[in-house]
């Protein structure tokens, strides 16, 4: 699922399937919170040391930061296009 969201910046396909790209882009979202837990998981329980935890720690952390900034992003009504820094 997370393959998806690179789709989802697509000016012409996210224009033309506005339905479809927010439907997608709550099923994004879903997925990474999932993913998130299911990561923290794996650094918490993780055997192969701590440079693994880590990285599962740092996905956690990216995954989340980026969700939070995309969802910012649309609650202000900005398109990916338009969206600054």
């Amino acid at each position: 699922m997370l393959a998806l969201g690179p789709i989802q910046f697509v000016p012409a396909w996210r224009n033309k399937y506005r339905k479809m790209h927010r439907v997608l882009g709550r099923v994004y979202m879903v997925s990474m919170v999932i993913a998130s837990v299911a990561a923290l998981f794996a650094a918490t329980f993780s055997e192969d040391g701590f440079p693994a935890q880590v990285g599962f720690y740092i996905l956690t952390a990216a995954w989340l930061y980026s969700m939070v900034q995309a969802y910012r992003t649309i609650r202000k009504g900005q398109s990916s296009s338009t969206a600054s820094g």
